[in-house]
């Protein structure tokens, strides 16, 4: 039963994550970074624009035990050898900067793990931390899309304003230029995705 229930949750993130596969496609470089992987969904989008390396951190182990089991399934499923992804456990803060420090060139980061919950809407957001570990890698040219932007000044996103945010950003690499993207809930909020390309 529970082999049955982590196959349909991962197909149901499949189909969403079609959704919105065409923003990773079109921020495409060699390597993809995710911070709160999740349930696979933004690996399954990293998978399909064909990224050479994918990096995925989450810090709920039973949602890394669900993408270890399910990218494997769907990698069998759809005859794809596909060896060079890695799912990290733990929190962000910590595993972003290793996680930097073994890359060599810029890569596309996805800023992902602030899903607003029904329940706990006053999540707490870590992306301007996150953000800050960004700025003291060496490389400045990372592509950087941040999910669920369209909510921020409010609770929903731990009352981290948009303004801070592209503060953060600039300070990383001044030059960046600001796009906005569909994504959010099932990929199809409008202006969802803040994107900073350099």
């Amino acid at each position: 039963m529970k082999k049955l229930l982590l196959i349909t949750l991962f197909f149901c993130n499949f189909l969403n994550a079609d959704v919105a596969g065409g923003v990773l496609k079109k921020y495409k470089s060699n390597i993809f970074i995710c911070t709160g992987a999740g349930n696979c969904i933004d690996i399954t989008r990293a998978l399909h624009a064909n990224f050479a390396y994918v990096h995925g951190i989450e810090k709920d182990k039973i949602l890394v035990n669900h993408s270890r089991f399910a990218i494997p399934a769907y990698l069998q499923n759809t005859n794809r050898k596909f060896n060079n992804y890695t799912i990290y456990h733990g929190d962000s803060r910590q595993l972003l900067p290793i996680t930097l420090n073994s890359i060599k060139e810029a890569a596309t980061i996805l800023l992902n793990s602030y899903l607003p919950e029904i329940d706990h809407p006053e999540k707490e957001n870590h992306v301007l931390e996150e953000l800050e570990k960004i700025k003291n890698h060496h490389i400045k040219r990372h592509i950087i899309l941040i999910d669920y932007i369209h909510l921020a000044d409010s609770k929903y996103f731990g009352n981290v304003s948009l303004k801070s945010v592209k503060k953060q950003l600039l300070a990383i690499n001044p030059n960046y230029k600001f796009k906005f993207e569909k994504g959010g809930h099932l990929g199809k909020e409008e202006k969802a995705v803040l994107v900073a390309i350099p």
